[in-house]
């Protein structure tokens, strides 16, 4: 038996529309549309659809000038324990466009995704990171690391080990000061495959860690976790903003104790308040990571709070 799904696009003719490849264009944008809407289903065209292509291709071109101009910028997250003491920090990539401004991921991340671009993006990243991160390390913070966001397309990549361990040889950083970190759903894309090159990581750079981003949204199973060559799961943030949904409650514990029985660590993501806080606090949990402790800031505003004394307590929090 075999299921077939639909899509259907529909423009709708008027006495000025007798350009048929136009005419043609339109019912394609509203099939994309209906497709992008979770498909088996149809849309109709209207002129918006036109305005978000346009808006896709300019940024897809921005995106090409964009390594070349050097217009990405690295922003870093504190990652902290339950003292408020900096354990690490979370690169995470802006691209400061010559028109629009800083522009968040959200923005422009998915295109990256669709084409090419992602791969060098992501190198740019890592080899950015490893530069502040031995510079941060070189100013006296030696046990601080920095967690680098890996695309599955990155794991897809022949050469990613070579990639990796180039970017610290480089810049001269420990592997024990570098953390990669592949999402849950990227890495049930392909786990197989993913864990084979998680191993060949862990076997040329002794020292280096591995965390599971997103944890709890991938659906992996637990013979695949079980398997995974990975140090360190993170508690997705849709979890914690949720605690007061008692059915979510339960969720954490036992994530926690998932971990804890792997011989994990757990990151705790989206810490907004002193109630969230509190609650993790009192479960002992050994890193957390959110806007109540500071909001990503370029590297430049850490090295200004690095350079003052005690930089690495609360009182840094901004």
């Amino acid at each position: 038996m075999v299921n077939i799904g639909v899509s259907i696009g529909i423009n709708t003719i008027s006495k000025a529309d007798l350009n048929r490849e136009e005419l043609t264009q339109k019912a394609d944008l509203a099939m994309y549309a209906a497709k992008a809407s979770g498909k088996n289903t149809f849309s109709f065209y209207t002129p918006e659809m036109l305005d978000v292509v346009n808006e896709r291709w300019e940024i897809e071109q921005g995106l090409k000038r964009a390594l070349a101009a050097n217009e990405f910028r690295a922003y870093y997250q504190p990652i902290v324990n339950c003292s408020g003491e900096l354990l690490g920090m979370e690169c995470l990539l802006r691209w400061d466009h010559p028109e629009r401004g800083i522009l968040p991921p959200a923005k422009f991340l998915s295109i990256a995704e669709e084409s090419s671009l992602i791969v060098p993006i992501g190198v740019w990243v890592l080899n950015q990171a490893c530069d502040d991160i031995a510079r941060w390390n070189a100013q006296g913070l030696k046990d601080l690391y920095v967690s680098v966001n890996f695309h599955s397309k990155q794991f897809e990549e022949p050469d990613v080990v070579e990639t990796i361990e180039s970017a610290l040889r480089r810049s001269g950083v420990q592997a024990g000061n570098l953390k990669i970190e592949l999402t849950e759903t990227g890495i049930m894309l392909n786990p197989e495959g993913t864990i084979e090159v998680m191993k060949q990581i862990k076997n040329r750079l002794p020292g280096i860690r591995i965390m599971v981003d997103d944890f709890g949204t991938g659906y992996s199973s637990l013979n695949y976790l079980a398997n995974l060559p990975s140090d360190t799961l993170k508690i997705d943030l849709s979890f914690v903003s949720k605690l007061s949904d008692q059915n979510n409650e339960k969720v954490i514990p036992s994530i926690i104790k998932l971990a804890e029985s792997l011989h994990m660590d757990y990151i705790v993501e989206g810490i907004e308040t002193q109630t969230y806080l509190d609650y993790f606090s009192r479960r002992s949990c050994p890193a957390m990571q959110g806007y109540f402790f500071s909001r990503p800031q370029p590297s430049t505003r850490w090295d200004q709070v690095f350079a003052q004394p005690d930089s690495t307590s609360l009182p840094w929090r901004s």
